[in-house]
């Protein structure tokens, strides 16, 4: 998260309740278990835009408040292009036939990549699915008007987060408010029940896609 610093401990913890949560790994298990078919789970470091400024390079986040920010794992662009090259090919050399690429972070830089392999990688020997919030189709009572960076529109999973376990340090609370929207009432406004029932949501629809594809 963008604009959250963790302890150790925390940060083991939001890990185990976001990135990969029990009932969703096993409702997948089970999918795949069923048709026998092999699991594998890798997590892989994004990529954004690049912005010069007085001789530095910064990423988008950082170039606003002109400061390079601890927590921004990132890799460049042609970094992370290669590694998502041997990621697929480890997986295809491994004998999978489905290898599904789930991401929070919608830059277009990433994005585009992503759809790349998508679109190279789209045959009944082996396909490449590119996941997040906007492949999935929500109905009116789960939308909302809020505008929450690394919220709604960029994935369902961010809003089901323990706001005890983010500290505004680096962007501090004035920057987080200017850029992000992220003020005090907005934050009031995040909505854990309606975030997990849009994760519930995102989950079956991508069940049934790879289900239709095995």
């Amino acid at each position: 998260m963008h604009d959250g610093i963790y302890n150790e401990k925390d940060f083991i913890e939001y890990l185990n309740t976001w990135i990969f949560p029990s009932e969703q790994s096993t409702l997948i298990e089970t999918i795949a278990y069923d048709k026998d078919i092999p699991l594998q789970y890798q997590c892989c470091c994004g990529t954004d835009g690049l912005i010069e400024a007085n001789g530095e390079e910064y990423w988008c986040l950082e170039s606003v408040v002109n400061k390079k920010l601890l927590g921004n794992f990132l890799d460049d662009i042609e970094f992370f292009k290669t590694r998502c090259k041997k990621l697929i090919k480890n997986i295809r050399r491994n004998q999978f036939k489905v290898l599904v690429i789930g991401t929070g972070h919608l830059s277009p830089q990433q994005i585009n990549i992503l759809e790349e392999f998508e679109k190279e990688f789209n045959n009944k020997e082996f396909r490449v699915i590119i996941w997040h919030s906007e492949k999935a189709i929500f109905p009116k009572e789960l939308m909302t008007d809020d505008y929450l960076h690394a919220g709604v529109e960029e994935t369902s999973e961010m809003l089901h987060i323990n706001n005890s376990l983010v500290q505004l340090n680096e962007l501090g609370e004035d920057e987080c408010e200017r850029k992000l929207g992220l003020d005090k009432q907005l934050r009031e406004l995040i909505s854990i029940d309606l975030g997990m029932k849009r994760l519930e949501l995102e989950k079956q629809q991508l069940i049934l896609k790879v289900q239709e594809l095995i």
